[in-house]
C-alpha cells in the first residue's frame, strides 16, 4: 500500500515529461539547496498569523518539530522555519497553470509538494511517509479508524477508503484498510 502510494507521487512528476531535476540529494556533501527560484521566495503579502501563517491559518495546519506548516504558505518561510530537506525533487509544472516547477521537498518522515504561482513556490501539500510523526491530534500511519473518528469526528467525505475532512481552504484526508491508516495527507483546496 504504501508503495502504491509513493510509485503514485513520483509518477506525477514524472508524467509531466522531462525536466525533472534532482536538486539535492540525501548523502551528497553539504547541505541540500533549493533552487534560486526557490530562495527568493516569500510568504504571501496577505499572510495575517502572528506565527507566519497564510491565508489558511484558519485550516488544518501541520506541525513538523514545534514548527507550524500552513498549506498555501510560501516555501521560502517554511525552509526558514524547517531548515534544509534531505532532498528536493522539481519538474516542470503540467498540473497548475503557472510556467514554473512543482517540487518535493524530503524531510524525515514527509514530502511536502508545491506549486508555483507568480514566481513563487507554495504548500500544496504535506504527506506523511512513516510512523515516526504524528497530526497534532496524535494519529500516525497505523492508527485505527477509531482513533481517526475519535480525533476528528464523523464529518467526513468517505471515497473507497479515503477519508476526507474539510476546514477553510485545506482538506486532510486519511486513507484506511483493514481498519488502519496507510497515509495521512494535508492538502490545499485549489
Amino acid at each position: 500500500k504504501k508503495t502504491l502510494i509513493i510509485f503514485l507521487s513520483l509518477f506525477l512528476l514524472a508524467s509531466c515529461g522531462s525536466g525533472q531535476t534532482p536538486t539535492a540529494q540525501a548523502g551528497t556533501q553539504g547541505a541540500a539547496q533549493p533552487s534560486a527560484q526557490t530562495e527568493q521566495n516569500a510568504p504571501p503579502a496577505d499572510a495575517s498569523s502572528q506565527d507566519g501563517g497564510s491565508v489558511n491559518a484558519d485550516g488544518f495546519v501541520f506541525e513538523y518539530k514545534g514548527e507550524k506548516v500552513y498549506m498555501d504558505e510560501g516555501m521560502a518561510g517554511v525552509l526558514a522555519k524547517l531548515g534544509e530537506p534531505d532532498s528536493v525533487l522539481e519538474n516542470r509544472s503540467c498540473v497548475f497553470d503557472d510556467d514554473g516547477f512543482e517540487c518535493i521537498y524530503r524531510y524525515p518522515g514527509i514530502q511536502i509538494h508545491t506549486y508555483p504561482r507568480g514566481g513563487t513556490d507554495y504548500v500544496y501539500t504535506v504527506d506523511f511517509k512513516d510512523d515516526s510523526l504524528t497530526t497534532p491530534e496524535g494519529l500516525y500511519l497505523g492508527s485505527s479508524m477509531e482513533d481517526m473518528v475519535a480525533a476528528y469526528g464523523e464529518d467526513y467525505e468517505e471515497k473507497t477508503g479515503q477519508y476526507i475532512f474539510s476546514k477553510g481552504q485545506t482538506t486532510l484526508e486519511f486513507m484506511v484498510a483493514d481498519n488502519e491508516i496507510y497515509s495521512i495527507v494535508y492538502k490545499l483546496i485549489m
